[in-house]
Formats: C-alpha cells, structure tokens, sequence
C-alpha cells in the first residue's frame, strides 16, 4: 500500500501526490510538503480505518508519521465493569489521546483555507 496526499485547489484544480514506502527520499519530500502546507495554514485530514477522517495536529519527521489528536479509539469490550474514576483531567478538562499513523501507507487529503465555499 502506498501513501497518498490530495490536495483541494480552488484555483488550479485538485492534485493527487503518491509516495512509495520504500523510497525514503519519497518520504523525506511528503514531509517536507506537509510542514510546509500546515504552516501555510491547510488543514490536514488523514483517512481512518473505518472511513471517517480525522485531522493531523502535527507532522511528525523523526517518525514520518501523523500525529492525530482527539479520542483514542475505544478498547475491546470485557465482561469486567469499568472503574467509576473519572479520566485524569488537566486544567479541568479531559486529556485527549494522541495517536500516530504512518505517512508512507496512508491516504491523506489537504485542504487551503480559501478551499472552502
């Protein structure tokens, strides 16, 4: 599987990038658009397993992975109760999980703030 970056252009038309996973140099050049893009203020929306997509906070280089935020994924039901805790909270709010997904096997879409309609 190799990864993939759509990117939403209202002015010159949507462009598809591919990347092998088994070319670095490839990765090197996907990473280097990514950071470049979300500087430039793109949101960076990154395919889920289950279709839905979830956006990336943060590229990160030294893995070449995604860093999505928000809430982790629920773990497997068991026949054990739940402890009535409460989550660790920071400020008086939740903590939110993070989570990594790998640049070189994933579909991503970016899309510019003058993107929209």
């Amino acid at each position: 599987m190799t990864g993939s970056l759509c990117v939403l252009n209202v002015g010159a038309g949507d462009i598809e990038v591919r990347f092998n996973p088994h070319q670095p140099e490839e990765i090197e050049r996907a990473i280097k658009m990514l950071r470049d893009m979300q500087q430039r203020g793109y949101a960076i929306l990154v395919k889920q397993d289950d279709g839905s997509y979830a956006r990336a906070i943060e590229i990160d280089a030294t893995h070449a992975c995604y860093v999505i935020g928000g809430e982790l994924a629920a773990p497997p039901a068991t026949d054990e109760p739940e402890p009535a805790t409460e989550p660790p909270k920071k400020n008086g709010r939740r903590r939110r999980g993070y989570r990594r997904q790998p640049i070189a096997t994933s579909h991503a879409v970016g899309v510019a703030r003058s993107a929209g309609g």
